[in-house]
């Protein structure tokens, strides 16, 4: 059976884009809901891998099909392509899979604008960019009014010469547009600077208002920067015209510029890219006709109310270039009541279908509306969250759908949006793993309310240490000095009263929903003056080395006590297994926080986790530790209150051999951030080498990002099956940056996690996240 390469608008559907790109969807989409679309085809994006495969030459049979297609229009339309009389003109439009992804501000921010003339401060600017250009960096612009000639241009005049300034206007941008997408020619360098130059000359804004003398001078003009250029001629033959369109296009697939892109999101590229040919309708044709673009809801209020411009007797860009001489959507209700009702209704009908507030591209030719292109809009971020909850209450979505509209890139924007809450709501109604919160400090839980965390996955208690200005002032060197247990426990009796306020507030604020205590974690000389600062002490010398003046009792402390490697040194179980008293006092500290709370009426939930264990012989040391400490604090306050122990998985070796510890301990908590260092041996301080992997293919990504599922997830795998067979009660967890990774995510949920935890700032993003991948596996089953 002979492979279908050409999709007239009526043929295609919604689930078509690898074949007919985005736009090319749109238009089927709208040639099946009886709009007043131009008719056209699509040609598929098969048609442009086959051209590739094929030596950068198009198939006869394809180009057969084409010529078809246009016989086609011919008929239904009663023009002719090439003909003096009646010439059907076209537009070219590229179409690819993968629209640009990104928010309206950024797109305006980075997007480009002739230096002569003024940025309009409007979205209509986005809008237009978007709708003509921004498919993917590298792809063509649409071309229009293809099919033009002298011959066509000199027979047109002759029968209307009231006509002149329409087809010379169409003229030029052809001949200026083909330039830059077959020759290559830098549009605004080369054909807009000269426009520029007639408009000065002339004193008008509109290249509709330059004199017949003034664009007989341009279209001669623009044919000879093209001959300059290339030594070609614009040809004259609107199918050599049109052959030649349809090769730079499927070409420019291939540039370096759209290659670097789809490397850069991740884009196969073996899709290839479709092009949609249209009818062409004129609305710079009379006063009667115009072109404009509109928003169905406001893009950057969200505000359920039209938004947009149209500009009387303008073409394609126009509307862009002479922003200041457009008029907004709502005049058109007074200039053209008719279309603007006409326009009203469509915009009903495409949101109850498309599910969101939509751009339309439309053109007024001689009093009739003709809808060119609809697609999803592109709105700011507080926006898009109005218009969704507003559609949800006009029963446009349901909770489901709106879930799966919003970014999670975005969302942690938008935690001062009056509809944050509910949204916040909806995920945890729909969400399908519990989402815990990552606190450095006290402060920090306000946050973790606010985005209604699960349970306080992690609090770094080593955050609520005190840091000192000296070294001969600091509790580490008290403490490492002391000489008797007695005397550390006085060094530390000093900053118990602060972790025991910092406990009670916290254990208070989040009362009765589980909070997890991590012992201090970091190495001792984190709670020292910088290296920095020692110098300004006379401690160090700039190059780094002990000043040497004198070895006193300082200078045998700081060799003590820095590490080379402080990441692999004296921290976490070590540090409490030489120092036990320094977690003795911490879990003294927590335990009279929260026997106070229940004598109040509260009720404290307590996990307390362990933290770089690599030998089950540690964890039994700090076991009997927290448990004998715990026990005292109880039954001096005569209260019983259960808790929980665990530890985090950071080390391979604990992942290894995780049926030894989990016989020790109620839950894990994977510790993905020093479990990547450890395992790759990178430092997530420093990317330098991460990134020059990345850009020479040695990784496809950094794995502090994005979980590595070939080793963290192995080694997750692992200990999560060796410490349930064991211990059938045990809970997992994963915590880490990496949740906030939609792939992270799933795979986390897919292994038996009963939780994520991350930085409260992250949390909205990882509900979302967990959300859609609930929608998701719904969907699938």
């Amino acid at each position: 059976m002979k492979k279908k390469y050409i999709w007239f608008f009526n043929e295609g559907n919604k689930k078509m884009y690898d074949l007919l790109g985005d736009k090319g969807v749109n238009l089927h989409k709208m040639g099946k809901l009886d709009l007043p679309v131009p008719i056209g085809f699509t040609i598929s994006t098969d048609a442009s891998i086959n051209y590739i495969n094929n030596g950068n030459n198009i198939n006869e049979d394809i180009i057969n099909d084409i010529k078809n297609a246009i016989l086609i229009i011919e008929k239904e339309t009663g023009k002719k392509l090439g003909d003096l009389t009646n010439p059907l003109l076209l537009s070219i439009r590229p179409s690819t899979k993968f629209p640009i992804n990104g928010l309206l501000d950024e797109i305006y921010k980075n997007s480009t604008f002739p230096k002569n003339r003024k940025r309009p401060k409007t979205p209509l600017y986005i809008l237009e960019r978007i709708k003509n250009n921004f498919s993917m960096p590298g792809i063509t612009e649409t071309i229009l009014n293809l099919g033009l000639n002298d011959e066509i241009i000199s027979n047109r005049i002759k029968l209307s010469a009231d006509d002149a300034s329409f087809w010379y206007t169409c003229y030029i941008k052809l001949i200026t547009t083909y330039g830059s997408i077959v020759y290559g020619l830098n549009k605004l360098k080369y054909f807009d600077t000269e426009l520029d130059k007639v408009k000065q000359i002339e004193r008008v804004n509109n290249i509709s208002d330059i004199s017949i003398s003034g664009l007989k001078y341009l279209i001669e003009q623009s044919k000879k920067i093209i001959k300059n250029k290339t030594g070609q001629q614009f040809p004259q033959n609107p199918y050599t015209q049109l052959i030649n369109v349809i090769e730079a296009i499927f070409k420019c697939w291939d540039n370096p510029i759209a290659k670097t892109y789809r490397k850069q999101n991740n884009i196969p590229d073996n899709l290839g890219i479709a092009i949609s040919i249209q009818s062409m309708v004129f609305g710079n044709k009379n006063t009667k006709s115009a072109t404009g673009i509109l928003a169905t809801r406001n893009p950057l209020s969200g505000e359920n109310k039209l938004f947009g411009k149209y500009l009387i007797k303008a073409q394609g860009e126009d509307i862009v270039v002479n922003y200041d001489n457009s008029k907004n959507i709502e005049e058109l209700q007074t200039d053209m009541p008719e279309i603007y009702d006409q326009l009203t209704s469509i915009t009903q009908k495409i949101e109850n279908i498309n599910k969101y507030s939509q751009e339309i591209e439309f053109t007024i030719e001689n009093g009739k509306l003709w809808i060119l292109k609809i697609r999803n809009g592109k709105t700011t971020p507080n926006a898009s969250l109005k218009i969704i909850i507003d559609m949800f209450n006009e029963g446009i979505i349901d909770k489901k759908e709106a879930i799966m509209m919003i970014n999670p890139q975005i969302i942690n924007t938008l935690n001062n949006n009056p509809y944050f809450q509910t949204f916040i709501k909806w995920l945890d109604e729909i969400k399908i793993i519990q989402v815990g919160a990552n606190i450095y400090h006290p402060e920090e839980l306000q946050d973790a309310k606010k985005y209604n965390a699960d349970i306080i996955g992690l609090c770094r208690t080593e955050c609520l240490l005190p840091n000192n200005d000296t070294i001969i002032n600091s509790w580490v060197y008290k403490l490492v000095n002391a000489k008797t247990k007695k005397e550390r426990y006085n060094v530390l009796e000093d900053i118990k009263q602060k972790q025991y306020s910092d406990y009670y507030t916290m254990l208070k604020n989040f009362n009765n929903k589980i909070f997890t205590f991590r012992l201090s974690d970091y190495p001792l000389e984190e709670f020292l003056p910088t290296k920095k600062e020692l110098i300004k002490e006379k401690i160090l010398e700039k190059n780094n080395n002990l000043n040497n003046e004198k070895e006193n009792e300082t200078h045998k402390f700081i060799k003590k006590i820095f590490n080379k490697n402080p990441m692999l040194g004296l921290r976490g179980s070590r540090l409490a297994i030489i120092y036990p008293e320094l977690y003795e006092i911490q879990i003294q500290a927590l335990f009279e926080a929260a026997c106070n709370l229940i004598k109040e009426g509260y009720s404290p939930i307590i996990y307390i986790m362990t933290s770089f264990i690599s030998h089950v012989n540690e964890l039994k040391i700090l076991k009997k530790l927290i448990k004998d400490t715990a026990n005292n604090v109880m039954i001096k306050n005569n209260i019983s209150l259960e808790y929980k122990l665990g530890t985090m998985i950071e080390i391979p070796r604990a992942a290894l051999t995780a049926d030894e510890i989990a016989k020790q301990v109620n839950f894990f908590s994977f510790g993905t951030n020093d479990l990547t260092q450890m395992t790759f041996a990178y430092s997530r301080n420093n990317y330098d080498y991460i990134n020059y992997s990345i850009k020479n293919n040695l990784i496809s990504f950094n794995p502090f990002i994005k979980l590595d599922e070939d080793s963290i997830g192995e080694l997750i795998k692992i200990a999560t099956k060796k410490g349930k067979n064991v211990n059938k009660n045990l809970t997992c967890g994963i915590c880490g940056i990496q949740m906030r990774d939609p792939d992270s995510v799933k795979y986390a949920i897919e292994n038996g996690m009963d939780y994520i935890s991350i930085d409260t700032e992250y949390i909205p993003q990882a509900k979302l996240i967990a959300a859609q991948i609930a929608i998701e596996k719904e969907n699938k089953t």
